[in-house]
């Protein structure tokens, strides 16, 4: 039984959000984002899609945590104000693997031949010549030093 008590609201129009600090109280072990990401949204009367779980800090052997969340005003919002790293904790496991395969066919895709890389080697195995990083022509040699 997942259970949980709203203690503290600030409004942040700024941010088209509103943060909520709270404490659950469960029975077994610490319930997952997704549990408490559902269990927000049906506190606030909200939909799950614009609540998000910034943190989840238990103590240990406890069966509390203390909570925050952001409940955005739509689900564009939160994507474009939220951090990334948040968003990404909220995914499933389904929704990663999908991105992984996408990035990696992205990857394939941009090793095909043809496509240079900048620091791509021609047919000898030669990078291209050019000046050393920091070089220059007028450079003027460094005082106290005998030549």
């Amino acid at each position: 039984m997942l259970e949980i008590k709203i203690s503290d609201k600030v409004e942040e129009p700024l941010l088209s959000r509103s943060a909520f600090r709270g404490l659950i109280s469960f029975d077994a072990a610490t319930p997952s984002r997704a549990e408490v990401r559902k269990k927000v949204a049906e506190a606030l009367n909200a939909d799950f899609s614009v609540v998000s779980i910034t943190a989840i800090s238990t103590r240990f052997g406890s069966k509390s945590a203390a909570i925050a969340a952001h409940v955005y005003k739509t689900k564009e919002d939160l994507e474009k104000f939220e951090l990334k790293a948040v968003i990404n904790r909220h995914k499933g496991k389904d929704e990663k693997a999908a991105e992984a395969k996408d990035s990696a066919e992205g990857q394939k895709e941009a090793a095909k031949p043809g496509k240079k890389h900048p620091e791509a080697k021609d047919e000898a195995g030669q990078r291209p010549q050019g000046k050393p990083k920091g070089a220059d022509s007028s450079a003027q040699p460094k005082a106290g030093r005998d030549e």
